[in-house]
């Protein structure tokens, strides 16, 4: 199977909900994924011996991550928008933790305030059964002072953790401004928030942390 067909299987599974642009029209992808492909670099370079790129194609790059269990692989890519004179490309991280729930499971980050700063944590998504002892129990570590607090770290837009019984998987995903870009229309410019060091790190402990908490 090709790189490029491979990607597209990836993407169907990723539960991506947003206003999504027809990429195959947009001629700035071309910028976008030159920047797409710095993060991910910038990622293997902080990471060192333990990640590297294991598949690239158009806005899409899977990391192969070694000695960081229970990760093995995770998935960075950009979601694109179109937003008022200009086309926004969202940054995402996500990881596929195999498990063996019973039932589907889903979790979201909640954040009040204009700066979405305030009174953050974990709920269950709709119609989630409210006494269920192992959904109870997967939330409050969720809600632990230790991943709420990295969390605050990171400028994190959004985090969505949902278990499918039918593939047998966790799929964490994390929204970011941090990794983003942005192709501003007028002039036309290409934007782009490029992570440090230190932020790289941060990530990669949160990843873990949510995948960590999902297998408990």
């Amino acid at each position: 199977m090709s790189m490029a067909r491979s990607a597209a299987r990836e993407l169907n599974l990723l539960d991506i909900n947003c206003k999504r642009a027809d990429v195959s029209k947009i001629r700035m992808n071309k910028k976008a994924d030159k920047k797409l492909g710095a993060v991910a670099d910038m990622f293997c370079k902080v990471l060192c011996d333990n990640c590297m790129i294991k598949e690239s194609s158009m806005l899409y790059r899977k990391l192969h991550i070694n000695n960081l269990p229970p990760l093995s692989e995770v998935m960075l890519l950009y979601d694109v928008e179109n937003r008022f004179a200009s086309i926004s490309y969202n940054f995402l991280m996500q990881a596929v933790v195999e498990a063996q729930e019973e039932k589907a499971y889903g979790f979201e980050l909640k954040m009040d305030g204009i700066l979405k700063t305030r009174n953050i944590k974990f709920e269950t998504v709709k119609k989630q059964i409210q006494d269920d002892k192992r959904q109870n129990y997967i939330l409050d570590i969720l809600n632990s002072s230790i991943i709420l607090k990295k969390i605050k770290q990171l400028d994190i837009v959004s985090i969505r953790i949902n278990y499918s019984p039918d593939m047998r998987r966790w799929l964490i995903s994390i929204k970011s401004l941090t990794g983003a870009a942005t192709w501003i229309l007028m002039p036309p410019v290409m934007q782009a928030i490029m992570p440090v060091e230190s932020e790289i790190y941060r990530f990669m402990e949160l990843i873990r942390m949510l995948s960590q908490a999902v297998r408990r």
